[in-house]
């Protein structure tokens, strides 16, 4: 099932912090992110704290897309991880974002969903059509204007690493249509179509060179033309 978010906020609206613990260890229990699901826009970070006393953690997405570490490592695990009371942060693009921690990978599972930003602002088309007047010669030129809107749909704010990518889609009344593949540009202006008109948009993030590493897609953020 979609997850679905309403959002008709500006590119530059202020981002947001959230937090999320980090918690427990193996010998007194409690291993967990708090919350286990972290709901976000663009441009919004999420900082984890390590809330235990004992033993580090890390936040890795399931495909490598970002890993959140530190310098704690051996004796105590062989995987670097971020330091009983120790902060990371991370600002999320568009996707939902599996991850979990290295160290405990059965017990530490997470999610931060990251919905698109949408504004649409109010456009006039105009067209010229050439008609042949009624028992005359020639063609006469007339526009034609309609009022339509246009869509600025924010997916990122911080260029990606050099092997990762945006797969963005839209819908308006039908079915998802890839608007954007493969592609390193962090917003894009759309057609919103005429008053009244709803456009759905989401996207995710993956490597470049392999589509099955990716991201699921972000819930869905949708803006209707005024």
């Amino acid at each position: 099932m979609e997850a679905f978010a309403l959002v008709a906020l500006a590119p530059d609206a202020h981002a947001a912090n959230k937090d999320d613990n980090a918690a427990g260890n193996p010998f007194l229990g409690g291993l967990a992110f708090a919350p286990a699901t972290t709901d976000v826009t663009v441009g919004d970070t999420v900082t984890w704290t390590n809330t235990d006393f004992l033993v580090p953690h890390t936040a890795t997405e399931d495909h490598g897309l970002f890993r959140l570490g530190g310098t704690f490592g051996p004796p105590v695990t062989a995987v670097g991880g971020f330091a009983p009371g120790e902060k990371v942060s991370r600002a999320f693009d568009a996707g939902t974002f599996h991850y979990f921690c290295e160290i405990h990978p059965v017990q530490m599972r997470g999610v931060v969903a990251a919905a698109m930003r949408l504004s649409s602002k109010p456009v006039t088309r105009t067209r010229v059509v050439k008609k042949k007047p009624r028992g005359r010669k020639g063609k006469r030129k007339r526009r034609i204007s309609k009022r339509g809107s246009e869509i600025t749909a924010v997916w990122g704010t911080v260029p990606l690493p050099a092997d990762q990518v945006f797969d963005v889609q839209m819908k308006q009344g039908g079915d998802w249509k890839t608007v954007r593949d493969g592609v390193s540009q962090l917003s894009g202006a759309f057609d919103g179509g005429k008053p009244g008109t709803t456009s759905s948009f989401r996207a995710r993030v993956r490597r470049d060179t392999d589509p099955s590493s990716s991201s699921d897609w972000s819930p869905v953020a949708a803006i209707t033309a005024g």
